[in-house]
């Protein structure tokens, strides 16, 4: 059997040859092993250690956004005086803008450690942009396979190819500071159930 193949009949609760052993290799161990961090060199690592690939991250399938004029979505990267790497990413709609940074690359070692510090939501009142732009990517969404079926391609016999999806709990968590996102869930409910509300149509494009 090959590695897809093991996989394919464990997951089917049936016996294989040989049982699969598969773990969730990420981009950090990665870059340590090949010096690479993208997926292709997390396929590679697998071959190397002898795993099969499975839980592969970063292939998609990816939601492509058409937005209306006004909105936009865009990130700007820049290598900083003491080495680290500060990324900018920045939500605009006719509502406003939010703007959070975060920075890797400073960890010796281990470059693609992130740290988020600034993040999109700073103050309640901030829901609201970032509402009404999540409306819109989401009515202007439809799924992007190309980066997939390039991945299994490449894996061929060797794995599995899945599909990452958070929730929109988690969705919305990447863009407040944890304190001040439980205390929303608990002083704002309602308010905190419309966010939720408008994400869940971009989660159903997923």
């Amino acid at each position: 059997m090959t590695g897809r193949e093991r996989l394919l009949t464990a997951l089917r609760g049936k016996t294989p040859d040989v049982v699969p052993v598969t773990w969730e290799l990420v981009g950090r161990f990665a870059n340590a092993l090949t010096g690479r961090h993208d997926w292709k060199a997390m396929v590679d690592a697998h071959r190397e250690m002898g795993s099969a690939v499975f839980n592969l991250q970063g292939v998609g399938p990816h939601l492509a956004v058409d937005l209306p004029e006004g909105y936009e979505d865009c990130a700007k990267g820049e290598e900083q005086a003491d080495g680290s790497y500060l990324t900018t990413g920045t939500l605009t709609t006719p509502r406003g803008q939010l703007t959070g940074r975060r920075i890797s690359n400073f960890v010796q070692g281990d470059p693609l450690v992130p740290k988020t510090i600034d993040y999109l939501v700073k103050k309640r009142e901030d829901y609201d942009v970032f509402e009404d732009y999540v409306v819109h990517a989401a009515r202007g969404a439809h799924p992007n396979t190309a980066q997939s079926e390039e991945a299994r391609a490449y894996v061929g016999e060797d794995g599995l190819v899945g599909f990452w999806m958070g929730d929109s709990l988690y969705h919305v968590a990447h863009s407040r500071r944890d304190t001040e996102y439980i205390l929303d869930l608990m002083e704002i409910p309602a308010r905190m159930h419309r966010v939720f509300e408008a994400v869940d149509q971009l989660k159903e494009k997923e």
